[in-house]
């Protein structure tokens, strides 16, 4: 999928405060006993017309998920998703769940001048 394409991140059921801080993406899931804060690629965060997959979004060993404040190891699903609610695609976090389009974080946009195909 095209960087360009990609207008950021959206939640599925049980996620809560999701935002990104720079390159960050910042979230809770159930209860803020469920901490998140997962780092994008360096490679996928700027806007530009690459193509990626889905292993190049999330810097894992970068990432880090904490439980109850002590940091645990883990992974999830990914996904990229049209959204039903607007023109974009975005990039769905804990993907096995069910779509919560009321959470998002939006990755840098493309300046103005920035050619893009809409979706």
């Amino acid at each position: 999928m095209p960087r360009s394409y990609m207008r950021g991140f959206v939640g599925s059921a049980g996620i809560i405060n999701m935002h990104m801080a720079s390159n960050v993406l910042i979230f809770d899931y159930l209860s803020t006993n469920i901490h998140c804060e997962w780092v994008v690629d360096h490679r996928f965060y700027p806007a530009s017309s690459n193509y990626y997959s889905l292993d190049f979004v999330l810097d894992g060993p970068a990432s880090s998920t904490y439980v109850n404040g002590v940091l645990t190891p883990g992974n999830s699903a990914i996904r990229f998703v049209a959204m039903p609610n607007e023109p974009y695609w975005r990039i769905q976090v804990l993907a096995t769940l069910s779509l919560l389009v009321t959470q998002n974080a939006d990755l840098p946009s493309p300046p103005s001048s920035y050619w893009r195909t809409p979706v």
